[in-house]
Protein backbone atom coordinates (compact mmCIF):
# COMPACT_ATOMS: atom_id res chain seq x y z
CA UNK A 1 0.00 0.00 0.00
CA UNK A 2 1.38 3.57 -0.62
CA UNK A 3 1.88 5.35 1.94
CA UNK A 4 -0.60 9.04 1.88
CA UNK A 5 0.33 12.60 1.41
CA UNK A 6 2.01 13.54 5.07
CA UNK A 7 -0.20 16.62 4.99
CA UNK A 8 -3.00 14.57 5.20
CA UNK A 9 -2.39 13.17 8.91
CA UNK A 10 -2.91 9.93 10.43
CA UNK A 11 -6.58 8.20 9.19
CA UNK A 12 -5.81 6.76 12.62
CA UNK A 13 -6.92 10.13 14.38
CA UNK A 14 -10.16 9.60 12.68
CA UNK A 15 -11.02 6.31 13.55
CA UNK A 16 -10.28 7.67 17.09
CA UNK A 17 -12.08 10.27 17.24
CA UNK A 18 -14.98 7.95 15.85
CA UNK A 19 -14.31 5.84 18.00
CA UNK A 20 -15.28 8.10 20.97
CA UNK A 21 -18.00 9.85 19.44
CA UNK A 22 -19.67 7.68 17.65
CA UNK A 23 -19.48 3.99 18.45
CA UNK A 24 -21.99 5.11 21.65
CA UNK A 25 -24.59 6.54 19.65
CA UNK A 26 -28.05 4.46 19.24
CA UNK A 27 -28.55 2.09 16.48
CA UNK A 28 -30.51 4.65 13.85
CA UNK A 29 -28.01 7.69 14.68
CA UNK A 30 -25.10 5.13 14.05
CA UNK A 31 -27.07 4.01 10.60
CA UNK A 32 -27.26 7.49 9.66
CA UNK A 33 -23.49 8.31 10.18
CA UNK A 34 -22.77 4.96 8.38
CA UNK A 35 -24.74 6.22 5.51
CA UNK A 36 -22.97 9.75 5.15
CA UNK A 37 -19.54 7.99 5.74
CA UNK A 38 -20.06 5.83 2.94
CA UNK A 39 -21.79 8.69 0.61
CA UNK A 40 -19.11 11.66 1.08
CA UNK A 41 -15.88 9.26 2.60
CA UNK A 42 -16.26 5.99 0.82
CA UNK A 43 -17.94 7.23 -2.16
CA UNK A 44 -20.45 4.73 -2.29
CA UNK A 45 -22.56 6.43 -4.84
CA UNK A 46 -19.94 8.15 -6.96
CA UNK A 47 -18.35 11.35 -6.28
CA UNK A 48 -20.30 13.46 -3.98
CA UNK A 49 -19.20 16.32 -5.42
CA UNK A 50 -19.45 15.59 -9.64
CA UNK A 51 -22.55 17.89 -9.88
CA UNK A 52 -20.47 20.97 -8.37
CA UNK A 53 -18.23 23.40 -10.51
CA UNK A 54 -14.68 22.75 -9.77
CA UNK A 55 -14.30 26.38 -7.94
CA UNK A 56 -16.89 25.64 -5.23
CA UNK A 57 -16.25 22.33 -4.43
CA UNK A 58 -14.51 23.29 -1.67
CA UNK A 59 -13.84 19.78 0.84
CA UNK A 60 -15.25 17.36 -1.94
CA UNK A 61 -12.57 18.56 -4.24
CA UNK A 62 -9.43 17.35 -3.82
CA UNK A 63 -7.64 17.84 -0.83
CA UNK A 64 -5.15 20.61 -0.21
CA UNK A 65 -2.85 21.65 2.44
CA UNK A 66 -4.39 24.41 2.94
CA UNK A 67 -7.90 22.84 3.29
CA UNK A 68 -6.29 20.21 6.14
CA UNK A 69 -4.91 23.08 8.13
CA UNK A 70 -8.31 24.79 8.16
CA UNK A 71 -9.81 21.04 9.22
CA UNK A 72 -7.46 20.58 11.65
CA UNK A 73 -8.03 24.04 13.19
CA UNK A 74 -12.07 23.92 12.97
CA UNK A 75 -11.41 20.12 15.36
CA UNK A 76 -8.88 21.53 17.67
CA UNK A 77 -11.31 24.37 18.65
CA UNK A 78 -14.02 21.96 18.75
CA UNK A 79 -11.95 19.47 20.96
CA UNK A 80 -11.08 22.52 22.89
CA UNK A 81 -15.44 23.61 23.75
CA UNK A 82 -15.61 20.36 25.50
Amino acid sequence: MEPAPAHLGSPDDALLAALTSLRGLPDDQRAVWRALFDHYIFGANGDPGAHLPPDVKGILGPITPEQVAWTRSTLIQSFNRR
